[in-house]
This record gives C-alpha cells, structure tokens and sequence, in this order.
C-alpha cells in the first residue's frame, strides 16, 4: 500500500532529507553541511511524506510555490505514485528548479507533467563547477 501522510514525523522527514545520496544531490557548494540540517531548518514549509507498505519512501516540500521531491532509492519504482499523491493533496500550483546536471531528473519531473519556463544560466555550483539550472511548473 502506498499513502501519502502531512505534518509527518520528524524522525521521517529527517530519514529522507539526511539520506546520503539525497543530501549530495539537493545541495549545492552554499548550503550547510549535513549535521547542521534538521527539521527545525524547514519551518514554514509544507511537509508531505510518502509511506510504501508503512516504510518511509519520500519527502514532498513546498515553500513559495517552490518544490523539492525527495524519494529514497529503494522506492524509486514507486516515484511517480509518490509524487502524484503528494501533487493531488498539495492542490496548488508548484515549480522546481534542477540542475542539468540532473538529466534523469529532468527527465522523471517531464514526464510526470511538468513544463519548462526557463533556464536560468550559470545558477548552481557544485564540487567547484557551474550548471544552468531548468525551471519546471506543475501543468496539471
């Protein structure tokens, strides 16, 4: 079974954002580093988290309209049902913006509905590098 849940616990908020692989992907060579990170750094923000068969899979955050979609590896079968349930409870309007070092990601928010509005040039660094960033909306 697969559910979408608000105000989740803070203890699963924290198992999807502090993931490893997670972490290295949302952050930039601005952003604090990990052990600083915790729930408290997401005040003001809306707060989804996805559960398949009751394990945590996904976080879903929204601040200004702006999105950011998190799912843990072992559940990326199950991404675009995590996401649509999350979009379908948020019900208003979202962008994103990733890097084009994420191509696959691009890809992935592509397909589940998302259309570009710009690209923003030289906009994100990582490990020293500098990549334009997509601007995606929710079309739905």
């Amino acid at each position: 079974m697969i559910k979408t849940v608000k105000n989740p616990p803070e203890k699963d908020v924290l198992a999807v954002i502090l993931d490893d692989e997670i972490y290295d992907r949302h952050t930039d060579d601005t952003d604090p580093p990990k052990h600083k990170l915790g729930a408290a750094n997401l005040s003001g923000w809306v707060t989804l988290c996805g559960y398949v068969e009751g394990n945590i899979a996904s976080l879903f955050l929204v601040k200004d309209g702006q999105l950011h979609f998190y799912c843990l590896k072992p559940y990326r079968r199950h991404a675009r049902t995590l996401l649509n349930q999350a979009l379908k409870t948020h019900r208003k309007p979202v962008f994103c913006e990733i890097p084009v070092l994420y191509l696959e990601t691009i890809n992935f928010a592509l397909k589940a509905g998302f259309r570009r509005l710009q690209r923003k040039r030289d906009a994100w660094v990582k490990n020293g590098q500098i990549y334009d960033v997509e601007v995606l909306r929710w079309a739905r």
